[in-house]
């Protein structure tokens, strides 16, 4: 979650809402290189707070060889463009 935040959130990332997946079908060990993979595949604008958003968004942490070595899915509280949460 923190290379999702941190490399691609940013500073717009205010939380989360908790996840509903979370797999690791494969091992990973010291040495491996992985790829993130983000989908977000829904969003909407929260309804008490309309300076704050949801997204649910989909992470997969790719083994060199390809394997999948993690999956989440879950929902993060986006600021709204323009506003400081």
């Amino acid at each position: 979650m923190r290379l999702s935040v941190e490399g691609f959130l940013g500073e717009s990332c205010v939380g989360s809402a908790g996840l509903k997946e979370l797999l690791f079908p494969a091992p990973v060990y010291a040495g491996d290189i992985l790829t993130l993979r983000i989908e977000i595949f829904d969003m909407r604008v929260s309804g008490s707070r309309p300076n704050l958003g949801f997204i649910e968004i989909k992470n997969e942490m790719v083994k060199q060889n390809g394997d999948l070595g993690l999956q989440t899915q879950g929902t993060m509280l986006i600021a709204s463009k323009g506003s400081s949460a």
